[in-house]
């Protein structure tokens, strides 16, 4: 448990009358079970709810999409204690009542480190590519290709790996040889710069998180060009004599 104190007398908005301390726990939709939610909006103080099924699963399933998004959530509960009571056990964080809506916000959602670290390096890649006058709608193509990879191994740049790529392109069922490859290059490129030593991310990985990217798309996994011509033979050009004369 951790002990969130706040001057509710400077929370604009706020209305806390008479609770002595508000508590972020990791828990809170646990620590709040058989209890009640609060709605507070602006300085009106709206009624309390009993914390039934109905309302707790609703509420799970928007911190739960939030959390999908790559979002840490906070949820806030208060609850009066004695008068002079300093010290807090475990047994304080039962019968707390939830926090359904402040200032029109239901929760508090924080990115979570490896959000920002991920976002920060698109950020970055998108910089060093307009850097090279490179079109937006290039650089904005490659960076859709990122994101979606990301999406298919629900992993973050520092986890993947060559046999998760290889998944990834086998998936591309029905894709054209020329997208296959543009694919190919834009995760190499991406995965070229955050290796790349004349960037910090290699070392903040390895400092935040444990791991560092690495380069998962190689020669043996890539698809080559094979032929001259890969678009639709009905529009291909006959070259040499075959050419009809004009």
């Amino acid at each position: 448990m951790r002990d969130l104190f706040v001057d509710v007398g400077r929370r604009p908005g706020w209305d806390f009358a008479g609770v002595d301390l508000v508590l972020e726990v990791d828990e809170p939709f646990v620590c709040c079970a058989d209890s009640h939610v609060c709605s507070l909006d602006g300085e009106r103080t709206m009624p309390t709810l009993p914390l039934d099924a109905a309302l707790l699963a609703r509420t799970q399933a928007v911190t739960g999409a939030l959390n999908a998004e790559g979002l840490r959530v906070v949820a806030v509960a208060v609850k009066t204690l004695p008068p002079g009571q300093t010290t807090y056990a475990v047994a304080d964080e039962a019968g707390l009542t939830l926090i359904g809506r402040a200032r029109g916000k239901r929760f508090v959602a924080l990115s979570a480190p490896e959000r920002i670290v991920f976002d920060a390096m698109q950020e970055g890649w998108a910089a060093q590519q307009r850097s090279r006058q490179l079109k937006a709608s290039t650089i904005e193509g490659r960076l859709a290709v990122v994101r979606r990879f990301a999406e298919y191994t629900n992993q973050y740049p520092w986890q993947w790996t060559a046999t998760e790529f290889e998944a990834f392109v086998t998936s591309l069922v029905g894709a054209r040889p020329t997208t296959i490859r543009g694919y190919q290059a834009a995760l190499r490129i991406f995965l070229e710069y955050v290796t790349s030593a004349d960037y910090e991310w290699v070392s903040r990985c390895k400092d935040e998180f444990g791991s560092a990217p690495t380069q998962v798309v190689t020669e043996w996994n890539s698809y080559h060009h094979t032929t001259p011509y890969e678009g639709d033979p009905g529009r291909r050009r006959v070259p040499g004599p075959q050419s009809p004369r004009l």
